[in-house]
């Protein structure tokens, strides 16, 4: 769920859309998450559009962070082909982030910078955003009625860390993971 007005906006999971995982389905992913390396889950994104801030709360290994940046442009490289999304004609985008192709289809008919989680910096609302050709967002509805101001909560739940902190706790963590599965795989 995306709630914005001019100052700020609040990207946060929409946990009444959410259906419960079966218990088979969960183990199953457990035990092929288990095998990569642990990836950090983005549970809140607000932006701040005056101080040019954006603050993500972030849960990493059982841990809940608030990582805090500044909104950076994206390079979006705009396409020419169009699709419609509910019913809005939007326009396509690319960028590489991460080794993973980013498109994300916006509509210039809603003139407003911003898109599910962190993606934004397009000339209209971002509708849908396919990583590396699998859909990770699309809109199920859209409503711009504005949003009340007790809507937009700045996310307060966990450890304050800049960018470059959290970062660094990731790759000390990756490491450790990998010096563990190393030792396991040593002593069988």
């Amino acid at each position: 769920m995306l709630n914005f007005n001019s100052k700020e906006a609040l990207f946060e999971e929409d946990d009444s859309e959410k259906e419960a995982t079966p218990p088979g389905v969960q183990r199953a992913i457990m035990y092929e998450s288990s095998l990569k390396p642990p990836t950090p889950v983005i549970q809140k994104v607000y932006f701040d559009f005056d101080k040019n801030q954006k603050l993500e709360q972030v849960e990493y290994l059982t841990r809940i962070f608030l990582v805090q940046s500044e909104i950076e442009a994206v390079p979006w490289k705009l396409g020419s082909e169009k699709k419609k999304i509910l019913d809005y004609i939007c326009m396509g985008a690319t960028v590489t982030q991460d080794d993973q192709e980013i498109v994300a289809w916006f509509s210039p008919e809603i003139p407003v910078s911003l898109g599910p989680s962190v993606f934004g910096g397009l000339p209209g609302l971002i509708l849908a955003v396919e990583r590396n050709g699998e859909t990770a967002y699309v809109a199920t509805s859209v409503n711009l009625t504005p949003s009340a101001e007790e809507s937009m909560v700045k996310p307060n739940k966990g450890s304050k860390v800049s960018q470059e902190e959290f970062e660094a706790i990731q790759k000390e963590k990756e490491k450790e993971q990998k010096e563990n599965t190393q030792e396991e795989n040593f002593h069988r």
